[in-house]
């Protein structure tokens, strides 16, 4: 706007000063509440005992509805691992951490699974071959293939497979052998398949029925740590090989690396 039209500015510093000044009577009334509020909160100290105690327990109580409700509000929730897990978990906290979460926080039954029974089944049959007992036979319980699927087929050529290998010929040092390792701080339970004494050096097989897509190294560093543990020597004379009973191969694993990263969690 033209120059003539600006107001003038005042050099008056009452007319520029902040936060504004507050009216007489409602700063008196400002401090009467303060007090007010200040005083109301001595009594508790005045309390019988058994108040006190009643008053402490809705606080904790408020405290904990407080946290729930932020817990339950948050975007982001945490789950915590149990103290105690099997391999199979540990492997999934290491490699899938927001799926094992999210089956912890909110746990399904699981469907009947084919690959699973033939897996539980083949295993069944190696100890028995090894003249182990086991807790049942498979095709003895009455449906049990009609569940998950019918391939029995599939269950012979892998039980031939093994009676064909170097394997079926041997005595094993172990078999279904119970572990507990420490790893993360926390106990990490399995069952190592089988061991066998090969040349004065101890080797730990996983016996597999399906194909190599799945495969994790990381296992067989947990077996090969583990039986390092119950026999009393150093891991390096361990070997672990994964046994591809469908393909008829053995796959030997080097764990070294792996287990590196282990030791340094190890507790």
């Amino acid at each position: 706007r033209p120059d003539g039209d600006r107001p003038e500015r005042s050099e008056d510093p009452q007319q520029w000063s902040w936060p504004l000044p507050v009216p007489q009577g409602t700063r008196e009334e400002l401090i009467r509440q303060s007090e007010f509020v200040h005083e109301g909160a001595t009594p508790l100290a005045e309390l019988a005992d058994n108040d006190s105690v009643t008053v402490d327990r809705w606080e904790s109580a408020l405290a904990a509805l407080r946290e729930e409700r932020e817990r339950l509000n948050s975007p982001i929730r945490t789950v915590a691992l149990p103290r105690s897990l099997g391999a199979s978990s540990m492997l999934r906290a290491l490699r899938e951490p927001e799926v094992l979460a999210v089956e912890l926080a909110r746990p399904m039954p699981q469907q009947p699974n084919y690959i699973a029974a033939r897996g539980t089944e083949i295993h069944a049959f190696i100890e028995t071959h090894y003249g182990l007992a086991t807790l049942f036979d498979w095709d003895e319980l009455e449906g049990a293939w009609d569940r998950v699927g019918t391939d029995t087929e599939s269950v012979r050529n892998l039980k031939k497979a093994f009676l064909s290998s170097r394997f079926a010929e041997l005595t094993p040092v172990a078999v279904e052998q119970q572990f507990s390792l420490t790893i993360m701080g926390r106990s990490v339970t399995g069952y190592i398949d089988a061991v066998f004494e090969i040349d004065g050096r101890y080797l730990v097989v996983d016996w597999k029925t399906g194909g190599t897509d799945h495969l994790d190294p990381t296992q067989l560093a947990f077996y090969r740590l583990a039986w390092a543990q119950i026999a009393g020597v150093d891991w390096k004379e361990v070997q672990t090989a994964f046994v591809m009973l469908a393909l008829g191969t053995e796959l030997p694993v080097d764990t070294d690396g792996i287990i590196h990263d282990l030791e340094r969690q190890l507790a």
